[in-house]
């Protein structure tokens, strides 16, 4: 059901992930040329990292800017996995980058560093700048974008990545034996560590992974609403910044095709408002199982027996499944004065879907409510619904 409703504005997304990787850019040059002058490997290797880190930022503004594109009939599902196929190439450069980080803290010996304030005055700068990136990320107005999410974790990250490089500066100002190398090296290796998460989502999400966290929160949604009986086969898959779901929905029996309809639609709104990066909802919808979240009536005689015939319901039990907790009990019933059509309409209010009754009237005024009747032989109110869940009673 229903097709894709962007109703988020890229526009500020991709602005803001434009303006982080120009920030990196700018530290990435400062770094290396600075690194270089005055040779120290660690703020060059950081400098390296930035280089990365600007990489990142341009592939979340081109997700970004394919996001913007509707479907069209040569690409019914967007182009939204040119994101993940970007990140893809971007973990290789990023793993040769790191991979060469520590190849040259291990190999390349240097001398003594100078003005050693100065670089590490631009770290200082630069762990600054980007924690206020990190902020500046995860503020974008409107509905919140993994992506641009990610980058500004990311960001933190290169904060704290900047203190670690002020202490390995310190540590070549003072000759500490090896405190230079073990940050260099722990700097490639966080750079190995970031190509290798972006690779594996990006393969994982191309290879259509489900989303698990997504899959048990659209049950939950899914079934806290009213009228669903259960959900089932509920598959979901990422392309991009995006989720697309489908599932098998079950509603009560009785409902008609409008009904039905209705009710799906429903359970779509409901999801997009729940989840905002749901960008395709695919509701396929069949009947209730006996097992299912049902909202069950028993018509009762004087005895808390189930009524054999109209003019012995006395009250109206409603019990919620699977638990068969007690929502309410409506005493003083009395149908037989040709009142059906409005305890018909007030059970449908409190969102009853079926009816226990063990009499032999067809109830018809009920159906028409959309509440289906069950009928049964058994009058033990316990043994009814037992027979209910397992599917033995009928329905005329």
């Amino acid at each position: 059901m229903g097709g894709p409703k962007l109703l988020v504005s890229f526009t500020e997304g991709k602005k803001r992930s434009f303006v982080a990787a120009l920030i990196y850019i700018i530290l990435a040059i400062s770094k290396i040329l600075l690194g270089i002058t005055f040779a120290s490997l660690i703020i060059f290797a950081d400098g390296i990292h930035n280089i990365a880190d600007s990489l990142t930022g341009f592939v979340v503004y081109i997700g970004l800017f394919f996001a913007e594109k509707y479907p069209s009939d040569k690409y019914p599902f967007g182009l939204y996995k040119a994101e993940n196929l970007a990140s893809l190439f971007v973990a290789v450069a990023i793993a040769y980058a790191g991979f060469d980080i520590i190849m040259q803290s291990i190999f390349t010996k240097e001398g003594k560093i100078s003005m050693p304030m100065l670089l590490i005055s631009v770290e200082l700068v630069s762990a600054l700048v980007t924690y206020w990136l990190t902020r500046y990320l995860l503020s974008t107005p409107g509905i919140k974008l993994d992506a641009i999410n990610a980058e500004g974790v990311h960001s933190l990250q290169d904060a704290l990545t900047s203190i670690a490089v002020i202490i390995g500066i310190i540590g070549e100002w003072f000759n500490i034996i090896y405190l230079p190398e073990i940050i260099g090296i722990g700097i490639g290796g966080y750079i190995l560590l970031q190509s290798y998460q972006i690779g594996k989502d990006s393969v994982l999400t191309l290879l259509d992974r489900g989303d698990e966290k997504a899959t048990e929160n659209i049950r939950k949604i899914v079934l806290s609403i009213e009228n669903v009986i259960g959900v089932h086969e509920i598959k979901v898959r990422k392309a991009g910044p995006f989720l697309f779901a489908a599932m098998h929905l079950e509603a009560p029996p009785a409902f008609s095709v409008k009904d039905a309809d209705k009710l799906a639609d429903i359970v779509e709104e409901k999801l997009r408002k729940e989840i905002p990066s749901l960008l395709y909802v695919s509701i396929h919808i069949e009947p209730g199982s006996y097992t299912g979240k049902w909202k069950l009536a028993i018509f009762e005689d004087e005895n808390s027996m189930v009524a054999d015939s109209i003019e012995k319901i006395k009250r109206i039990k409603i019990l919620s499944t699977p638990d068969m907790d007690i929502e309410s009990i409506i005493d003083n019933i009395n149908l037989a004065r040709g009142n059906v059509s409005n305890v018909s309409q007030m059970l449908r209010d409190k969102g009853v879907n079926a009816i226990i009754y063990a009499g032999n009237e067809s109830l018809l005024a009920l159906k028409a409510y959309g509440i289906e009747v069950y009928y049964t032989n058994e009058k033990d109110e316990k043994e009814a619904i037992n027979l209910f869940r397992e599917g033995k009673l009928i329905s005329k």
